[in-house]
């Protein structure tokens, strides 16, 4: 299997990709730096660096005639970054930005996936603190008086658990993802 690319990578290359296909004409150029900027946003939005009010804002900003390219690059970047960790950041940025794209049947599974994660994330973390801290130290090869509490995301646990999550709904994120795709590319 080969390497799992992050969000960043993925909206970078699709930048890159999008870079590399503009002709000679200077202003298909000029809208080339848009739509490179546009999925450098994207990749901002999905590292957490940047808010989706600021996002907002930024492309908001960009000259009326390429909007619509640099908003397609932008929705790409932030679609291909779609993993259930990213899943209410994706959910939010079509909400703000493109909400007639979650008007139809893609739009509800995404909305029902992220709903249904966060809450097997819940019952999970619920189930392990549950279970007992003591009893997670144990297995992880801590002891003493001196540990008063420890943070769950760092178990093996946890971290075991989540992963299990991530697998399940990232097969469920991926047909989304690939409908929401489509849905980009007829919209051009």
């Amino acid at each position: 299997m080969g390497k799992i690319k992050s969000a960043r990578e993925l909206a970078l290359e699709r930048a890159d990709k999008l870079a590399g296909s503009v002709d000679s004409n200077p202003e298909d150029f000029a809208f080339a730096q848009y739509t490179r900027a546009a999925a450098l946003l994207a990749a901002s939005y999905l590292d957490n660096k940047l808010t989706l009010g600021r996002l907002a804002e930024s492309i908001g900003n960009y000259p009326a005639a390429a909007l619509p390219a640099a908003k397609k690059s932008l929705l790409q970047g932030i679609t291909a970054g779609l993993n259930p960790d990213t899943c209410e950041q994706v959910l939010a940025a079509y909400q703000k930005l493109a909400s007639e794209l979650l008007s139809g049947e893609a739009g509800a599974a995404l909305q029902e996936v992220c709903r249904a994660y966060r809450e097997q994330l819940e019952k999970e973390r619920a189930r392990l603190e549950q279970a007992g801290s003591e009893a997670l130290l144990k297995d992880s090869g801590i002891s003493g008086s001196a540990v008063a509490a420890i943070n769950l995301e760092r178990t093996t646990q946890w971290l075991q658990a989540k992963n299990a999550l991530n697998r399940e709904f990232n097969v469920l994120l991926q047909q989304i993802k690939r409908h929401l795709e489509e849905t980009l590319h007829s919209n051009a």
